[in-house]
């Protein structure tokens, strides 16, 4: 028996719901840098892909704005890239695969060919509790995996390849010759992101892109999460994020989305 303060489906509608409209703001002015559109097909394809990967319980409001992001970037990217035949897409922090699949249906969109290397330290196949909507379904019984979470868009898992590595020795132990186009989104630690920015970096050439999450500043000071105090969400990310761009070799633009708490970052690097 579910008790009163346990969630249930409808906790899970009623997030997705309040988070459609978190951020919309970021939406709006990301279009307008890469001056794109989203068709209505596009934007009920990432609310629906997030209702099974992005909604959970935790204290933050939540938004996926990141996924329109994403999208946007990557559709860019391709148009802009015309004469590369497969584009090689690297993705830290898999979780439960929302962001992989948006950039597979930007490639898909584009009817261009690429594959999407995404690393996690949760293995695609462990069943488990995944804290979203997908617990619930009767084919689940409380545990489910990545799969099944992605089951209704198994056909745009074909060129993903996901991989269980923590990213500091995982990434040495594949061939990433080139990368593209890479979304950063692993440990939210200086170590971690310094490591998978300038190993990116050193595989990408003029034009290619970084887009790292959760450059994330609050409102006030002090406020505290995680265990820590300060004016930053997470302050590794702050820091490694700036260090990179002092190396003067990305052009960047960071897009803000404010859920009134604090303003979350997505910072897009573009190699000169």
């Amino acid at each position: 028996m579910i008790e009163a303060d346990e969630p249930t489906t409808e906790t899970y509608l009623k997030l997705w719901k309040d988070a459609m409209h978190t951020g919309n703001a970021v939406v709006t002015e990301a279009k307008k840098y890469f001056k794109r559109e989203l068709t209505d097909e596009q934007r009920n394809f990432i609310d629906q892909l997030a209702l099974r990967t992005q909604i959970c319980i935790k204290a933050s409001k939540l938004m996926y704005v990141h996924g329109h992001v994403l999208y946007l970037a990557i559709r860019d990217y391709l148009q802009r890239h015309n004469d590369i035949k497969h584009i090689n897409i690297l993705e830290t922090g898999t979780a439960r695969g929302f962001s992989a699949v948006c950039m597979s249906k930007a490639l898909s969109d584009a009817n261009r060919s690429g594959t999407i290397t995404t690393y996690d330290i949760l293995p695609h196949e462990k069943m488990m509790k995944w804290n979203c909507i997908v617990d619930f379904e009767d084919s689940c019984v409380g545990q489910t995996n990545r799969i099944k979470i992605l089951k209704p868009w198994e056909n745009l898992t074909d060129n993903i390849r996901f991989l269980v590595a923590d990213t500091r020795k995982g990434l040495h132990s594949d061939d990433h010759s080139r990368i593209h186009f890479a979304f950063l989104d692993a440990q939210h630690d200086y170590k971690h992101l310094s490591h998978e920015l300038n190993y990116t970096m050193n595989r990408q050439q003029h034009g290619d892109v970084i887009v790292c999450d959760d450059y994330t500043k609050y409102h006030k000071e002090n406020i505290g999460i995680n265990g820590v105090k300060g004016p930053y969400q997470y302050p590794g990310i702050i820091k490694a994020v700036d260090e990179f761009i002092k190396k003067g070799i990305y052009d960047h633009k960071i897009f803000y989305a404010d859920d009134g708490t604090k303003k979350r970052g997505y910072v897009y690097l573009v190699h000169r």
